[in-house]
């Protein structure tokens, strides 16, 4: 199965931002039961091009404001120690309160054997600090997912520590929730990645809990994800990728108008990337914003 790690990433994000208490909640920043607000801020920092996974402006009876920043992982490098620190200070100095970092690699693999307690920058004579708190789903009772009855948490109970008769709950919830099937069916293949034969096992008992019709059209589309992850490998990439973003966008927004712009799009790398976030997205609208952004070379 081929794999995207901006798709996982993407797809953190899209839960980040309908779910961001629920979030904190499921990763125990902010236990259930304890009174909070919570704002997500802006992932665009005005003072420079600096773009952030998760970020949140906590409000707590009884305690000044304070900034959680979150940091999704599905593979570990040295270098995202610094980036941390430097997004931090950068919060930091934005908001002018305090910021706790979390990192959340989301599967064994993506954690490093020794987890660094900081990360550090330095440029010159300055030197930035950021203390790491280290996030390990699999270590969290999916109990603690499951409990909050939530239709977008319920698909990533599957990284957590969980047990068969948890595994069927989940199953059984996305069988009411046919948005969330391809999400289960991807981060399956994430969790189960170096074990193929648990892999099959996990999905086939997905298939008999919700259903062949509903597994089926998860499964048609992770096949267009893998496939149009393919790129430069056989000519007409782009064309193919086209075909099957507006295939999907139609699948999955059957009253979506697709933009005119779309047929400017010919980087096969860019058609991908919508296609991820079409994978993670709810809002058509938000979808034909994205596509006309991508047409004009802009962020999306």
């Amino acid at each position: 199965m081929a794999e995207n790690p901006k798709t996982y990433d993407q797809a953190f994000k899209a839960l980040s931002d309908v779910d961001p208490r629920g979030l904190l909640g499921i990763f125990g920043v902010l236990p259930r039961g304890v009174q909070a607000v919570v704002e997500p801020i802006p992932r665009e920092l005005s003072m420079r091009p600096l773009e952030i996974d998760s970020g949140y402006l906590v409000r707590k009876r009884g305690r000044k404001p304070y900034i959680v920043l979150f940091e999704a992982l599905t593979s570990w490098k040295r270098p995202i120690a610094e980036r941390l620190a430097w997004y931090g200070a950068f919060l930091g100095h934005k908001y002018s309160m305090p910021v706790h970092v979390y990192v959340v690699p989301l599967i064994v693999e993506s954690c490093p054997r020794r987890t660094p307690s900081y990360g550090r920058a330095v440029r010159g004579g300055v030197t930035v600090t950021a203390r790491l708190h280290w996030v390990k789903p699999w270590q969290i009772d999916a109990r603690h997912v499951l409990e909050t009855k939530s239709v977008e948490l319920d698909p990533w109970a599957i990284l957590f520590d969980i047990s068969r008769a948890q595994e069927a709950q989940a199953f059984a919830r996305v069988k009411g929730n046919r948005g969330g099937a391809p999400l289960l069916r991807m981060l399956i293949g994430l969790r189960y990645r170096k074990d193929r034969d648990e892999r099959k096992m996990v999905l086939e008992r997905m298939a008999d809990m919700i259903g062949r019709e509903i597994w089926l059209e998860s499964a048609v589309v992770q096949e267009w994800l893998d496939e149009g992850r393919v790129e430069g490998r056989v000519e007409g990439a782009a064309v193919n990728a086209k075909a099957m973003l507006t295939k999907f966008l139609a699948f999955k927004f059957p009253n979506m108008e697709i933009p005119a712009s779309l047929d400017s799009i010919r980087d096969a790398g860019i058609l991908n990337l919508l296609f991820d976030k079409a994978a993670v997205t709810k809002d058509k609208i938000a979808m034909a914003r994205a596509i006309d952004k991508a047409s004009k070379g802009l962020k999306f």
